[in-house]
């Protein structure tokens, strides 16, 4: 993805992990997909502990999918946390730590989900796909499974599947259709289907007001299509909403090569 991406691991096994009454508290929220109540003691445990690295990924997949209102909370989290999310062996406590909540609820939607948006996030796409479809199986009426099925495969280029899957998202959820509409956006992006692209991007934009990453993908694609005084008035509206982040030096960057 060009605007929504994290990075991500390796795939392994690690020790036991001695879990805090926040982490415990948060996987029973998990386990009941109350996204709200894992960020409250997610956030509440970070405070305590903020090295807490099950929790960490816990509470960043809560904003993950906790819909439009916690877009940014998700970049903001990880630049915050990216010593913690950068350690040798974080990605593999955090694995081993899914698999045995995978195991102890093998039929339990949120616990299956789990485990399939971290082999994605350890770049385990196959598996993360075969995980995700019985999470699918075992609800379909819920949206996460298919957003992080559009989101597996938009990430292996596969993007006919991405479209497919995301578009089922729109079926089920209200609360992330922006989020939805903004990989829409980059999924058309990817087929060089740009005006389709900046569809979707636009409907992102009326439901996530104000977020420097859709202008900054608005202007790149708007530019694509030979129009740079419009993509030049987006760049300049991602330097006003974040004139010292990483969107607003993107965005001086691409101004700095606009012909003179």
């Amino acid at each position: 993805m060009l605007f929504l991406s994290c990075s991500r691991g390796e795939e392994g096994v690690s020790k036991t992990i001695k879990e805090s009454e926040y982490l415990i508290q948060a996987k029973e929220a998990l386990l009941q997909g109350d996204w709200d109540k894992v960020i409250q003691y997610g956030e509440e445990g970070i405070e305590k502990d903020p090295e807490d690295a099950i929790l960490c990924q816990l509470l960043l997949s809560a904003y993950w999918f906790g819909g439009d209102r916690f877009l940014e909370k998700v970049f903001k989290f990880w630049s915050e946390k990216k010593r913690v999310f950068e350690q040798k062996d974080f990605w593999t406590k955090n694995l081993n730590w899914a698999q045995k909540l995978y195991k102890k609820h093998p039929q339990n939607y949120y616990a299956v989900l789990y485990l399939g948006y971290l082999n994605r996030h350890t770049n385990n796409n196959k598996n993360a796909i075969i995980v995700l479809e019985k999470a699918i199986e075992i609800n379909p009426q819920l949206y996460e499974g298919y957003y992080e099925m559009g989101i597996t495969f938009l990430d292996k280029k596969s993007l006919k599947n991405s479209e497919d899957y995301l578009k089922k998202v729109l079926k089920y959820t209200k609360k992330a259709k922006g989020v939805c509409f903004f990989n829409l956006a980059e999924t058309y992006f990817g087929l060089k289907e740009y005006d389709l692209a900046i569809d979707y991007a636009l409907r992102a934009e009326e439901k996530i007001l104000g977020n420097p990453r859709i202008y900054m993908f608005l202007g790149a694609i708007i530019a694509i299509k030979g129009d740079l005084r419009t993509a030049k008035s987006y760049w300049e509206e991602v330097i006003k909403l974040d004139p010292d982040g990483e969107m607003g030096r993107l965005a001086q960057k691409q101004m700095l090569s606009l012909p003179k």
